[in-house]
């Protein structure tokens, strides 16, 4: 498997390198990691989700052996969000897509705001789901422009 790093590209007579990570598979197709991470992305928005839905109750706050076992729960989340963040605000950036900046920032800070309304459900179900539907939304637009 071939991994490339970076490519070069000159744009209004600069230089601008731009961080590309991407592989190519054994059947030779080139698949950025930019993709790969949104559609596990999404995949963990949708379960967390189905969570959110399997809850009955809220649970008490002080309990500190559920703080601690959400903390280990999440954090691949929190991890995952962070890398999709990052791969996605340098693909926008400097490039002619339908998505702003802000808007991978605002989904960044949803995305992270339903990792944790998924353990501890503390707000609207109108709420979450509206969080829900604009983090796909905005994960599909840039699944739309690579």
């Amino acid at each position: 498997m071939a991994i490339i790093r970076t490519e070069t590209e000159k744009k209004r007579g600069r230089f601008t390198i731009f961080r590309l990570h991407a592989t190519i598979d054994r059947g030779g197709r080139m698949t950025l990691d930019l993709e790969q991470t949104t559609n596990q992305l999404k995949e963990t928005i949708d379960s967390l989700h189905d969570r959110y839905l399997e809850q009955s109750e809220p649970v008490d706050r002080t309990d500190h052996a559920f703080f601690e076992k959400v903390k280990k729960e999440t954090a691949p989340h929190f991890e995952l969000t962070k890398k999709w963040f990052e791969e996605a605000e340098v693909f926008v950036k400097d490039r002619e897509v339908s998505v702003h900046p802000n808007q991978v920032q605002s989904t960044y800070e949803n995305i992270e705001m339903l990792i944790l309304h998924s353990y501890y459900l503390d707000i609207d179900k109108n709420r979450y789901k509206d969080l829900y539907h604009s983090s796909h939304y905005v994960l599909d637009m840039v699944l739309d422009n690579l």
